[in-house]
């Protein structure tokens, strides 16, 4: 969800205001990378045309997105335990939010509960008012889902771009995961240099 990305450029925007720089970016050394950044782009093709309507896709894209989801978790856990101190809390907050994620998916066979209040966009992608059989990955909250206080039930407000999503616990603590280790990485190991105001006497 492109929303989840906007603490995390104001994250970005607001370190380089306060004398980060982008070179600390070449000083990252991911561990496991491959389970950080592969999921992401797998799962855009995934549930996107013309995947998204493949019969195989559609039969087995809840499970995919299940191995992705363990995956993610598996590298920021090790990312995580190999930081120590201060550096380590913006990994184990957004580990936290994509464990919650992966345990309510998991419960529900895949799928992510979601609000019957959420935007309509969301809850038609449930729906195939079409008769094409798609893939998605929600399902609107009933008595037989699971876990429903981790699925997305959090509203976004309407001026949020590019479009008011709704949310989880899990996504804002990865979301918040994130934009902490954004800034904390543009900023660099030295200590923040906040302008001071100079009042000139009289």
């Amino acid at each position: 969800m492109a929303s989840l990305a906007i603490p995390a450029l104001v994250a970005f925007v607001l370190a380089l205001a306060l004398g980060g720089s982008m070179r600390h970016w070449i000083e990252v050394r991911l561990r496991w990378p491959l389970l950080i950044l592969l999921p992401f782009p797998v799962l855009l093709v995934l549930y996107n045309p013309p995947l998204e309507t493949q019969p195989w896709a559609v039969v087995w894209g809840p499970h995919i997105w299940q191995l992705a989801q363990l995956a993610l978790v598996a590298g920021l856990a090790r990312n995580a335990f190999a930081r120590r101190g201060y550096a380590r809390i913006p990994w184990l907050l957004a580990l936290t939010g994509v464990f919650l994620n992966t345990l309510v998916v998991t419960a529900n066979g895949g799928y992510m509960p979601v609000s019957p209040d959420a935007p309509a966009w969301i809850i038609d992608k449930t729906t195939s008012a079409t008769g094409v059989v798609r893939l998605h990955n929600t399902i609107v909250m009933n008595a037989s889902t699971q876990l429903n206080w981790l699925g997305d039930i959090l509203l976004q407000p309407g001026w949020v771009p590019p479009r008011p999503n709704v949310l989880s616990v899990g996504d804002l603590l990865l979301s918040v995961g994130s934009a902490w280790w954004v800034f904390v990485t543009t900023v660099g190991r030295g200590k923040v240099q906040v302008p001071r105001l100079e009042v000139a006497s009289a």
